[in-house]
């Protein structure tokens, strides 16, 4: 039993090990090459940005309520 436990113990130590060597190189690979030149970068934050806005548009009473609500009714009550 005692065999078994060291055995598996063992394989978990390098399993751990492995793993996390596995997603420091694959972030390093990801950080050097991937960075995107400056068009992709204006795409992804115009994309962003829409994302953004959509969900304000869809939910834009929900949102003036909780902020009226629940940030500035907090601020008032301090006085």
């Amino acid at each position: 039993m005692k065999k078994l436990m060291k055995k598996m113990v063992e394989g978990t130590k390098q399993v751990v090990v492995n793993t996390s060597g596995t997603i420091a190189s694959r972030l390093d690979h990801f950080r050097k090459d991937e960075r995107g030149d400056a068009m992709q970068w204006v795409i992804g934050i115009l994309i962003t940005l829409l994302l953004f806005i959509a969900v304000y548009l869809l939910f834009k009473a929900q949102i003036n309520t909780f902020v009226v609500d629940k940030i500035f009714g907090k601020m008032n009550s301090l006085d």
